[in-house]
């Protein structure tokens, strides 16, 4: 899935976004048709618990949601980083965690230019989804 700033999905599940279609390029140069942070994680979401999130940027996510403690995360929770005036600037899905015990993210990972797994720690805190409490 190529990383391309403010792209997002036109429908649940892969067939019919035309993933990988070349574009006008994003302010880095990409040029594949692909997702950003946010929208990876409301693409999930609508595809796997048919819920779009409402195509929202990363602010209007964390609104979403409530703020947890990085013990009590479970699989689908999310974690964000926030600069330091307060602002959210990326999003990732909490996974579970591996042999290891460390915890394993799934975010759209503007670096990589793809959707990457992998035990980043540079989150800034952690929620959960209203939709998901109680699960």
């Amino acid at each position: 899935m190529p990383y391309y700033w403010g792209g997002s999905a036109k429908c649940a599940g892969y067939d019919g976004n035309d993933f990988g279609v070349t574009v006008a390029p994003d302010s880095k140069g990409r040029n594949k048709k692909g997702l950003d942070c946010s929208h990876f994680v409301d693409w999930i979401y609508w595809t796997v618990m048919n819920n779009n999130l409402g195509n929202t940027n990363t602010s209007g996510q964390i609104k979403m949601c409530k703020k947890i403690a990085k013990q009590d995360l479970k699989a689908g929770d999310l974690a964000f980083l926030i600069n330091k005036s307060g602002k959210t600037t990326h999003v990732g899905i909490y996974a579970g965690k591996n042999a290891k015990g460390e915890a394993v993210w799934i975010h759209e990972n503007s670096n990589d230019s793809n959707v990457a797994m992998n035990t980043v720690s540079y989150w800034s805190g952690y929620y959960r989804l209203n939709m998901m409490e109680g699960r």
